[in-house]
């Protein structure tokens, strides 16, 4: 089946800047606060943030392949009147 998808923008969570700047704040934490400490565990703050970055990929993954199946059972983007 091939549907034509024009060049617009697609959703936008956890694209290259999302997970770059998360990555910069991980960083810049880790410096200065190498562990965390929750509910009586020490858990490094890298770490946490890595965990972090992975879940918002996965959310913007998911987001992609439900907006993917909406052009398609619409027929292309043209039939969704996307600009």
């Amino acid at each position: 089946i091939v549907v034509p998808i024009d060049n617009h923008d697609w959703p936008a969570v956890g694209e290259r800047v999302d997970r770059l700047i998360l990555l910069i704040i991980a960083m810049l934490i880790s410096i200065f606060l190498p562990t965390i400490y929750i509910f009586k565990s020490t858990i490094p703050s890298i770490s946490l943030f890595l965990y972090l970055i992975a879940i918002v990929v996965y959310i913007g993954s998911v987001q992609r392949i439900m907006y993917a199946e909406k052009i398609i059972k619409a027929g292309g983007t043209k039939n969704l009147n996307i600009l």
